[in-house]
């Protein structure tokens, strides 16, 4: 395998760790309190992943958003 496979399988898997880490969760308490946040969050972590395709830096900046989501709730 040559570095750019081996970068997007390492971003494919942080992908999937935050998703695991934020739905491991309450999730309807989460959706109680923020339901946008939670819609926020989501829609970065399906970017980050669908920007694998096209971009592995692309894909980092969508997870990195996605992941100071999930640590702020105030921010929503």
């Amino acid at each position: 395998m040559d570095a750019v496979t081996l970068d997007r399988i390492s971003k494919y898997l942080e992908i999937a760790s935050a998703t695991l880490e934020f739905f491991s969760e309450d999730i309807h308490g989460l959706l109680a309190a923020h339901s946008e946040r939670v819609l926020c969050v989501v829609e970065d972590l399906a970017r980050a992943k669908a920007a694998l395709a096209v971009s592995p830096v692309e894909a980092q900046w969508y997870l990195s958003r996605a992941r100071a989501k999930m640590g702020s709730p105030a921010d929503g």
